[in-house]
């Protein structure tokens, strides 16, 4: 296994077994470089493949930070509807993009049957499941599935915004709100993804957000060459 990664022990708090899960270690993670939705990539070991932590035992699977806190009556859907389908297998060690992957949608699969999942619980598993499509280039149509869940995860975070309380997870309102904005910008709608940027721009959180300022006038201005150049080549046609 990479010396970046490592083992810990934790009970499934389903099926009650203890099971082996990875995390990284923090020195491992290297940055190298990031896009304007927060994808973000690494040198050596991504964090974003360890995200999901999956029981061999019963196939339960959740993010890491939700792991624990299964309800009662969840974790008996976990074991009428996932457990009896599941082919028990050890998903902790290394793994490459196409297993990160796996992990991930079958969180997002248990998510769907789960009560009460909150809308940015989905939006953050869609997020980071549209990423891996775009890191995978070995994947045919892979830029067709990484907007296929770009969209997903914007009508989530768009429901979230709209009905739970903030922060949600880590994003503050004014982050949340440019999230939006750029999955509409890259989803192919400017003209939300303006009025969602627009509100980061007249608003005094978003003007004491330094980063997330530049960030929007960054997009503001690629979007607005966009429309230029669809101008531009409109007239000469």
């Amino acid at each position: 296994m990479n010396n970046g990664l490592y083992n810990v022990t934790t009970t499934c708090p389903v099926c009650s077994k203890d099971i082996q899960v990875t995390k990284v270690k923090s020195k491992a993670c290297k940055v190298v470089g990031s896009d304007s939705d927060f994808c973000t990539y690494y040198e050596t070991v991504n964090p974003v493949f360890y995200d999901i932590w999956v029981c061999g035992y019963c196939g339960y699977a959740a993010q890491r930070d939700k792991f624990p806190d299964i309800s009662y009556k969840n974790s008996k859907i976990i074991r009428v509807q996932v457990t009896p389908r599941w082919n028990p297998r050890d998903l902790s060690g290394e793994r490459d993009i196409d297993t990160a992957l796996e992990t991930f949608k079958l969180a997002l699969y248990e998510l769907n049957l789960l009560e009460n999942a909150k809308s940015s619980d989905f939006a953050r598993i869609c997020l980071r499941i549209a990423w891996l499509y775009r890191m995978n280039d070995r994947i045919k149509d892979n830029k067709d599935k990484e907007n296929e869940f770009l969209n997903f995860a914007l009508q989530h975070y768009i429901h979230a915004y709209e009905n739970e309380r903030f922060p949600i997870g880590k994003f503050d309102e004014i982050t949340c709100t440019y999230l939006i904005g750029e999955l509409y910008r890259r989803t192919g709608n400017p003209e939300e993804s303006l009025k969602w940027f627009s509100r980061i721009i007249s608003s005094p959180e978003g003007r004491n957000n330094a980063r997330i300022l530049e960030l929007t006038r960054e997009q503001i201005q690629l979007i607005r060459e966009q429309q230029l150049n669809n101008e531009q080549l409109s007239s000469i046609g």
